[in-house]
């Protein structure tokens, strides 16, 4: 299925701070 744009920032903001949490930094 297609992703809206509020779940794509979504699952970024998901993906950015699993990443955060791991110790990964994230640009952008």
């Amino acid at each position: 299925p297609d992703l809206n744009a509020a779940d794509i920032e979504g699952a970024s903001k998901i993906v950015e701070g699993t990443a955060r949490s791991m110790g990964i930094t994230v640009n952008g």
